[in-house]
């Protein structure tokens, strides 16, 4: 009996998409129609709006990588190491407050 392959859901395979698109290439399309088409080829079961979405998102990604520059790069790199650097000078029962304060924001009492 031959098993049917799992189907993915909508959104995995917009979030896919999505993160293939975003990720840094050293080449970016020279043609964004054309690179939309292939793209557009491996998505199955998608509705309109779905792929509508995935389409702004693929743009979006491909402008914003025509934006970044080393410098924004080297300033990235900065930034995550002056979140690791506070983290590790404060105390554990600051943390703990920090995450409970956030979680409540975030969720409500």
């Amino acid at each position: 009996m031959k098993k049917h392959p799992v189907r993915r859901d909508a959104n995995e395979d917009a979030t896919e998409v999505v993160r293939r698109s975003t990720e840094r290439d050293d080449e970016l399309p020279a043609d964004v129609e054309a690179s939309w088409l292939d793209w557009s080829k491996r998505m199955h079961g998608v509705d309109e709006r779905t792929q509508t979405l995935c389409r702004a998102a693929f743009e979006a990604g491909v402008a914003a990588a025509r934006r970044a520059s080393p410098a924004s790069e080297l300033g990235k790199l900065g930034a995550s190491k002056g979140g690791q650097a506070r983290a590790a000078k404060l105390s554990k029962k600051r943390r703990v407050a920090i995450a409970k304060k956030a979680a409540k924001t975030r969720w409500g009492d």
